[in-house]
């Protein structure tokens, strides 16, 4: 589980480094055009060079940018997927993150499937195996009765087989015999139900953890849901703006100055957007894990409830 997850995340971190690489493209061009009109306006007297070395200061370093996201997540996949693959561009074409529905996950988890939690799992088991360690310590302080133990047959004499005086002495020594034992087999029942509710204690934490990590997980696909609806609208409404600039600069009412603003503003957003995106990915798969793996609506699995004392008493009875 945990190396699919850490792949599927190796795989969301490079869809999210090609998008991004190409909104720094953009930004690219973008500082290319201020550039050559601030060198314009520097070469009639409306700028200082200042600006432009500014702005070709800023270019250089969105550049550099570049290089650093070429390359730098594919070596992980490959030793996340066992070996080297020279089609990891036929791999993974899609450019893009994957769209993640933020309605895609049940509004109600039903906390049963827990279960499938690997701790959560691994203590009911231990707790389950201590209940049945108690049982066998506890039947340690009961007789053991058997036909040789009643009626003497490890006796050569097939005479004592019929003597009533030999079937009470060996019955008295197999019922009595737990008894001038001492301590040792209650000892071995108490070191038992220390063990049994050591073991429940365990499982319990383990589940408390679980709801607690689950429950965390969906506070963060709130935020995250509710990050990806204003980030949405604002990029809609900022590629609205950058189309308006660009109609009013060729109706003459705007000047191209603006229009590289408004393009600016439009792929800072649209970045901000994309890494809400990636938030929500990694938010879905994060919940996955915290359940232990998948679900689906009307999912059921064995009961998560707590065992309480009185449980625990009644299963050491049985």
């Amino acid at each position: 589980m945990g190396i699919i997850a850490e792949t599927i995340q190796t795989f969301l971190d490079i869809a999210y480094l090609r998008s991004q690489r190409e909104l720094l493209r953009n930004d690219i061009g973008i500082l290319e055009e201020r550039e050559a009109l601030t060198q314009s306006r520097y070469s009639a007297g409306l700028k200082e060079a200042r600006d432009v070395y500014v702005i070709r200061l800023q270019k250089w370093q969105t550049e550099a940018t570049l290089p650093q996201l070429d390359g730098q997540l594919e070596g992980r996949l490959w030793i996340l997927l066992g070996r080297y693959r020279s089609d990891l561009d036929e791999l993974l074409p899609q450019a893009e993150l994957p769209e993640v529905e933020p309605d895609m996950i049940p509004t109600g988890v039903p906390t049963d499937l827990l279960t499938q939690r690997p701790d959560v799992a691994a203590a009911k088991t231990r707790m389950e195996g201590a209940n049945f360690a108690l049982g066998a310590r506890k039947a340690e302080l009961f007789p053991a009765l058997s036909l040789s133990g009643t009626i003497g047959v490890q006796s050569a004499d097939s005479n004592d087989w019929l003597d009533p005086s030999q079937w009470f002495k060996n019955l008295s020594v197999n019922l009595l015999a737990p008894a001038f034992n001492g301590l040792r087999p209650n000892a071995n029942v108490a070191l038992a139900d220390g063990r049994l509710k050591q073991a429940i204690a365990a499982y319990r934490q383990s589940v408390v953890s679980a709801v607690n990590e689950v429950e965390t997980v969906l506070r963060k696909l709130e935020s995250s849901k509710r990050r990806i609806e204003l980030l949405q609208a604002s990029v809609e409404e900022a590629t609205t703006e950058a189309r308006l600039k660009e109609e009013r600069y060729g109706a003459g009412l705007a000047s191209y100055e603006e229009v590289l603003a408004a393009r600016e503003v439009q792929s800072s957003i649209q970045a901000e957007h994309l890494v809400a995106k990636r938030d929500l990915a990694y938010v879905h798969l994060a919940l996955h894990r915290a359940l232990g793996g998948k679900w689906e609506q009307g999912s059921t699995s064995e009961s998560t409830d707590l065992p309480t004392e009185d449980s625990a008493n009644s299963r050491e009875d049985k």
